[in-house]
């Protein structure tokens, strides 16, 4: 009995890899200018830069970007 208590509760848990993307994105898919930063960085990890980065006019992201 407690060991099956045990486990419904740890399934409640969201993995690991879940959790460092984040609980908004992951179960509402909402997102945010930091994310789509990282996002875009990791689009140009092979160095081709070629392409315009948005920048989100107002914020630390588009600091960052511009």
């Amino acid at each position: 009995m407690v060991l099956h208590l045990l486990k419904m509760v740890s399934s409640l848990r969201v993995t690991e890899e879940e959790e460092l993307l984040g609980l908004n994105l992951v179960e509402h898919g909402a997102t945010n200018e930091v994310l789509e930063l990282m996002t875009e960085m990791d689009r140009r990890s092979d160095g081709n830069f070629s392409t315009h980065v948005h920048e989100e006019p107002g914020t630390e992201a588009g600091q960052i970007a511009k």
